[in-house]
């Protein structure tokens, strides 16, 4: 279960990476915004923004083991997020806790203990 939840981060990072990539591309959306009666109407051209679109991943940070220290041994990922500092949040819905990392993917606690 722990390797599962290790993959899911992985992969997750991986998208994440893939969609900043994405934006990198000089291409402008075409469609249109509105407002009508407080709501926004967004209308998308027939025509897509990146036509012949490629992805590459390449992993960028890794958090996580299959063994070793108890900080990067995870069993239940539920979700993650990062803020604007970079650090990395992980909730472990199994284990109860919530894992902080710095942006370089260093586990970070409080004496000793997860948050």
């Amino acid at each position: 279960m722990k390797t599962r939840a290790f993959l899911v981060v992985s992969l997750l990072l991986w998208v994440s990476l893939a969609s900043i990539n994405c934006r990198k591309q000089k291409n402008e959306w075409k469609g249109t915004i509105t407002k009508k009666d407080g709501v926004f109407i967004v209308k998308n051209p027939k025509q897509p923004v990146y036509i012949n679109a490629e992805f590459k991943f390449e992993q960028d940070l890794k958090i996580g083991q299959a063994s070793g220290k108890p900080e990067y041994l995870f069993s239940q990922i539920r979700d993650f997020d990062v803020d604007l500092e970079g650090n990395i949040y992980v909730i472990d819905i199994k284990e109860k806790d919530i894992r902080v990392f710095d942006k370089n993917g260093a586990a970070e606690s409080q004496n000793g203990k997860y948050f």
